[in-house]
């Protein structure tokens, strides 16, 4: 069993992506490697469409490999939507622009929202933790795979 605190893991992540983005319009995906002395490893991933990220998600499971790490986060933009009978958050005029992060040691996985506040320029000002916290979330939470 893994020694890394995911909810630490988190709080980094929070605040790597506070660093990343506030002052900015955009950041790409982040994932955050952790080996096993504990040392923490930003390494950024380009995303796309769903068959991209396939082959995104498979690279970054092979720099995991080839890493030796035995924790991640990973740390992303999206959009989340409450609207009833939305498929997609992108389709909703109303949805709320989002900071997620999960983090994984290959037997456990936690996952934590944050809502982007923008300026009227469009640049991020903050990051403020959601009060609802996300369950993990598709292919993100086993990219350990060897693990799980």
């Amino acid at each position: 069993m893994s020694t890394v605190d995911l909810n630490e893991l988190l709080d980094y992540a929070g605040e790597f992506a506070t660093q990343q983005l506030v002052g900015k319009k955009a950041m790409v995906a982040w994932c955050i490697l952790v080996d096993v002395t504990g040392e923490r490893t930003p390494v950024a991933v380009e995303t796309g469409n769903r068959f991209e990220n396939i082959s995104q998600f498979a690279k970054v499971r092979q720099l995991i490999r080839d890493r030796g790490a035995i924790a991640y986060a990973w740390v992303s933009e999206a959009w989340t939507s409450s609207e009833p009978g939305i498929a997609q958050p992108s389709e909703d005029p109303r949805r709320q622009e989002i900071v997620i992060a999960m983090a994984s040691d290959g037997f456990n996985s936690v996952a934590r929202q944050w809502d982007i506040r923008r300026d009227y320029k469009g640049a991020v000002v903050a990051l403020a933790q959601a009060h609802e916290t996300l369950a993990t979330f598709g292919p993100l939470a086993n990219l350990l795979g060897q693990r799980a």
